[in-house]
Order: structure tokens, then sequence, then C-alpha cells
């Protein structure tokens, strides 16, 4: 996921690690500053009440960019559920009943595409925004992400800009 500018910086200051033999330069530097000020900003701002809080479901079967993007939505005041695989994102979908979902499309046991098109499905569901954020982004994946229903569809890594565009314009539905 490429972060904004406001969420985290880096700045070049080489290291070197060596270990069995191996020398490795690495040359990131975390301004901790920068990043305190941005989390204590995000932070403040989620404490207080928002009409832009949403309820949000992301489901990948990747389960480090599941927990990252978690943590981040939850920084900005949304509430945040997760699932790994296409029947848990059905079950978590119906029982907590997302403003908002982000979804895979290659996910283990139901594909996305197939995920999407139940939740379509669900009266208590229809209306609610579906974003495919997948590494499929061939015009004929965009084309099938149409189909199945979805209102968005992102490219892994896809921009947290973009995440936060899509969840400012989200409707908030009836939980």
């Amino acid at each position: 996921m490429r972060l904004p500018a406001s969420v985290a910086a880096i700045e070049s200051s080489p290291s070197t690690v060596t270990g069995a033999g191996v020398d490795v330069d690495v040359d990131v530097d975390v301004e901790t500053e920068a990043v305190a000020e941005a989390v204590a900003e995000a932070e403040a701002e989620a404490a207080q009440p928002s009409e832009r809080s949403r309820r949000v479901l992301v489901v990948d079967d990747n389960v480090d960019l599941v927990e990252s993007l978690v943590v981040l939505l939850k920084m900005f005041g949304h509430t945040v559920w997760s699932a790994h695989d296409g029947p848990a994102a059905i079950e978590v979908a119906r029982s907590q009943r997302p403003d908002v979902v982000f979804l895979d499309i290659g996910l283990p046991l139901l594909n996305g595409y197939e995920v999407a098109k139940r939740l379509r499905q669900q009266a208590a569901l229809a209306n609610v925004v579906l974003v495919a954020m997948t590494g499929y982004g061939q015009e004929t994946d965009r084309q099938l992400s149409r189909e199945a229903g979805f209102d968005h569809h992102l490219v892994k890594p896809a921009d947290f800009a973009a995440v936060q565009e899509i969840l400012a314009r989200a409707p908030v539905l009836a939980a």
C-alpha cells in the first residue's frame, strides 16, 4: 500500500548490516518526529465523532496487507472488520453490515467476484460500496469487476489517498 506523506515520511540514511558473510546496505531511516505528528493528528481526528467514519470490511488472503490496512483505517476513525477467504467475508458482511467492503479477487474457497455477486443478492447489503482491491488490473479484470457488482476497482498496491476518497464519498448505511 502506498502511503501519503502525512502518514509516513522516509529519508535516506545509509546503514550497513553484516551477517553470515553477507553485506547488505539499507537506506531507510523513518523520520520518527514526522510519523509521530501524523499519528497524533490521526488519533486526534479519530477521537472526534465524525460523519466521515465508516463501517469497513477488509478481505484479503494476505494477512499482512489486511492487518496494515485495518490499523490505518482505525487510525482514521473507521470501525473495521477483516476476513481472509470468501465464505468468511460473506459471514462477516451479513453479521456486521459494513458501509464499504475492500475485497480481493483472488481469494481462497470462493473468489471475490462470486463474493460480490452474493453480497449484492442480500437485501441488507445491496447498497454496500464494493471495492475490488486486487493485483488483477487488466481491462478484462475491470469489466469482470463491474459485472460482479463492484463499484470501484483498485490495483495493488493501492494508493491510500484513493482508499480515503472512496470512504469519504461512501454513504453511511443503517447498521
